[in-house]
């Protein structure tokens, strides 16, 4: 097969954005699965899960369009192949497939079940649910991992708006799994409940000790309220010294990834383009970072102003 000559020219990735990819093989890599291995650029290689597009079509010695889903901030590019059914923004009818209590959440009352267009079971983020519906028209709001991401229609939200501002909350001691994570619940002096998943905060030791912590909302997941604890050393708007952990460039991006290690020892970083500052980054082993806020117990950060 003749090869298009554009797939051999320069192409920067951006998140956001859509590109055509080369399928080149099916690979297994042991005790991870099997991997499509596209092609793009200058002979620039990236792997894609299969097990999640098994629907999809996707045949050897063709082109794939993907969505550059996410770039984080160590230079890792995730692909969401455009879907052969749905398109992000439109409105489809699912079948209602089963509605499943959840008494273990308090004022989570159900949990709404639909199947797309693969029979794939899908969970609809709501509290209640239209038990006596066999089809709704919901809104595909996002793809991940080849699943609809549905948006409940404004009928089953029960109009639940997050608190705006923060709030204090302490632990209550309990915790609980869903999906697989593991769930700690705080309440406010209000009465208000919330959750954040253990693994992002297990180092902010502070939520273990009895004392009242400021937290900010996040939305909802699995009809829980979601909670963004006050990181107990960094503040918003503040700058703070950084420790190099590692710098690695990225060809897709055509920019540096510098990863820091912040006060817990979390993994944390920023994308810079700039070589000059690189290499003085490089020299004092570091950088004074601005907190521009906090994502799952880690600073976003930007280059500071000062910054060594």
């Amino acid at each position: 097969m003749v090869m298009a000559k554009s797939i051999f020219t320069k192409m920067k990735l951006e998140e956001g954005k859509e590109y055509s990819f080369y399928v080149e093989a099916l690979i297994s890599i042991p005790n991870e699965g099997d991997f499509y291995r596209l092609r793009y650029g200058s002979n620039k290689k990236i792997l894609l899960k299969a097990e999640y597009y098994v629907n999809y079509n996707i045949a050897i010695d063709n082109q794939v369009v993907c969505i550059v889903d996410k770039i984080n901030c160590a230079g890792k590019i995730f692909l969401e192949p455009k879907h052969p059914y749905y398109t992000i923004g439109e409105t489809y009818p699912f079948s209602v497939c089963t509605v499943e209590p959840h008494s273990q959440i308090e004022n989570f009352e159900s949990g709404l079940f639909v199947e797309d267009i693969f029979n794939n079971s899908i969970l609809v983020d709501t509290q209640t649910s239209p038990v006596d519906q066999k089809e709704l028209f919901l809104k595909v709001v996002g793809i991940k991992k080849g699943r609809p991401i549905l948006e409940a229609p404004n009928v089953i939200q029960n109009q639940r708006i997050p608190t705006v501002g923060s709030k204090d909350y302490l632990f209550t001691g309990k915790r609980l799994t869903f999906a697989n994570e593991v769930f700690l619940e705080l309440k406010s002096d209000s009465g208000e409940v919330g959750h954040i998943i253990e693994r992002y905060y297990s180092h902010y030791s502070n939520i273990y000790t009895g004392e009242k912590i400021q937290c900010t909302t996040q939305g909802f997941k699995y009809g829980m309220l979601l909670l963004e604890p006050t990181n107990p050393w960094y503040q918003i708007g503040n700058t703070y010294w950084f420790s190099l952990n590692k710098i690695e460039y990225s060809d897709a991006t055509e920019a540096f990834y510098v990863e820091f290690l912040d006060n817990g020892g979390k993994k944390c970083g920023l994308q810079v383009n700039s070589e000059p500052l690189i290499e003085k980054i490089k020299a004092h082993k570091g950088l004074n970072c601005k907190v521009l806020g906090f994502r799952k117990g880690r600073p976003r950060l930007e280059v500071g102003e000062d910054n060594f």
